[in-house]
Order: structure tokens, then sequence, then C-alpha cells
């Protein structure tokens, strides 16, 4: 694989983590002409100057920005609930309408760190390739007792040419006009309109904060008790061991790039923020780290403290 096209949907509050995802992309590919493709929204001048600025140097890079109108037309004809407040994470389902002439397209949520080279998506070949997300089987099946499994949508690898033929876009639409209350508006229709055309990803390609920070003995006792059904034991070594792409979901309400958080992948936003010239949020008020993790483990070895926990976690992280 020579080259790889990459999609983000960004507004104004995500730009700079965006940044952080695409030079972590940028160094770990530099065998590969990258074309990132960014539908935004509520962007300022200084904001399209920092992204030029940052991939200006790289001669194996192109930028495409589009513009949100596009497709904002269609999320909110169709009423399409936001998520933490904004719309763009529902710009992925329509992606067709603006972008052209792509072969295969890697989508990426903004809050995603490339650390090994992405050259092995080119032995994945379906329609849609995402990784299980981890959430509690009781509500996926909530959603339709006929899923297999439940993908997470931030990060996707798909076949554009599949995803037209297939009238992928028309099978979204039609969820929509059900009008179903969906929790997790783009990822939920992803799953249920999708789901016969949605294959694996190994979950290297989408490590979340707690796969990365929790042992394996740890984290089967999670999954247990949380009723989540994913991979095997084996899989998720091989995921921890060598991952490929880092998702910073929250971990426990601790944002990665908040000020001295003890997020897991605190350490990448903190290098890539230096190099940057950004300056890392601020975060007063942590609870004592070694603290904090004995009550983080309570909370996986004994269920009935799992209330008391987030409270504390609550109360203590501003």
């Amino acid at each position: 694989m020579d080259h790889i096209n990459v999609l983000y949907t960004v507004d104004k509050n995500y730009v700079n983590y965006m940044l952080v995802s695409m030079c972590s992309l940028i160094e770990k590919n530099s065998n590969m002409d990258i074309c990132f493709h960014i539908i935004c929204d509520g962007l300022e001048e200084i904001d399209f100057v920092n992204i030029d600025n940052t991939i200006k140097s790289f001669v194996n890079v192109d930028l495409k920005f589009y513009d949100f109108s596009a497709i904002k037309g269609l999320i909110e004809k169709y009423e399409i609930p936001e998520w933490n407040s904004s719309s763009m994470p529902n710009a992925r389902l329509f992606f067709d309408a603006c972008i052209r002439d792509v072969d295969r397209l890697l989508y990426l949520d903004s809050d995603t760190i490339v650390v090994n080279s992405l050259m092995g998506l080119s032995n994945y070949n379906n329609a849609i390739h995402m990784v299980r997300d981890s959430m509690p089987t009781n509500y996926w099946k909530s959603l339709s007792p006929k899923l297999l499994h439940y993908y997470n949508s931030g990060v996707m690898w798909i076949d554009v040419d599949n995803w037209k033929k297939n009238a992928f876009h028309d099978k979204i639409i039609h969820g929509l006009e059900n009008r179903i209350p969906y929790k997790y508006p783009d990822q939920d229709l992803i799953n249920l309109t999708l789901s016969e055309n949605i294959y694996d990803l190994p979950p290297n390609y989408n490590l979340f904060s707690t796969d990365d920070y929790f042992p394996l003995l740890f984290l089967r006792r999670f999954y247990d008790k949380a009723g989540i059904s994913r991979y095997s034991e084996d899989e998720m070594l091989a995921a921890k061991k060598h991952p490929i792409i880092l998702h910073s979901t929250p971990f426990y309400g601790f944002k990665a790039w908040d000020g001295n958080s003890i997020h897991p992948f605190h350490h990448y936003y903190k290098e890539y923020f230096d190099k940057l010239g950004f300056a890392i949020d601020a975060h007063d008020g942590l609870p004592n780290r070694v603290l904090f993790q004995l009550k983080l483990y309570a909370h996986l070895l004994c269920p009935n403290e799992v209330t008391r926990v987030k409270e504390y976690i609550r109360k203590n992280k501003n």
C-alpha cells in the first residue's frame, strides 16, 4: 500500500487534538503518500494556519477541506441527535456527499493517536472493517437481537466503491426514517443498518484507554462484570503488545489532554502539544495518584464498590 486517504470530521473544540492525530499518523507512515480529508465546521483562520503549518514541510502529505454545510442539511432533516453537544460525529455517516474519487478511506476520530504503521490495513478488503466496542451486550442487543457484534465507529476502514455500490447511504437514511431514539447516534446507526457488511479489525487498530491501562486479568474481570463480549485474551494481549491506533476515550472522567492527567495516553499529548506549541489544558485538584489507582482496582475487584468509586471520581476530578 503506497498511499492512504484519511478522513476527520472536526469543529473548533477538537481541532488541536486532530492535529496531534495527524502528526502521529505522518510520523509513523513516512513511506506512504497521505491525503487528509477534513470535514469541518466553525474553524477560524488561525486553525487553518496551524493545520497548514503542521503539514507543509511533508512532501508526502496532501490536504483537502470540505464544508460541513454540505452534510448539515441531512443531519437536520432527520433530526439526528448531537453527540457531546456537537453534530460533527454524525458527518461521517454522509462523507460520500462531498468526498469523490477515493478508493479506500480510513476514518479516524480526532482523539486517536497512531503509534505504528498502517500498512497492514491493505490485508482487509471487505466493505467496512471496524473494531468491536466495549459496550455491554445487553445495550446493543436491545437495539436489535439480530446483532452478533457491536462496533466502535472511532476507526473505520471503508471500501468507498463498495459503500456506493451497496447504497449504504440509502440504508442509513432508511434507519433514520424509523425515528428510533439512538443513544449513540452515528455508531448505533452504522451497527444497525450496515451490520451485514461490517467485518472485524483486530483490536490493536482501535485500542481503548481501559484496554491499555489494565492487565488482562483485570480486563477480563471488567468485561465479565459489565457483560462485555469483545476479543479473546490472546487477541487482546497481541493488541496491547503491538498497538497501532490508540483511541483516547475518557478514562473514568479524565481526558488524555488534561494537565497532570493519569490517563494512560496523556504523555502522547504532552509530547505533541510541546512540538506544536500548544498549551496542555489545566486540570487542578486531581486526587492522589496512588489512592486513585487503589480505588480504581477496587472498582474491578469489588463490584459493590462501583457506585462509591464513581462518586469519588466525580467529586475529585475538577
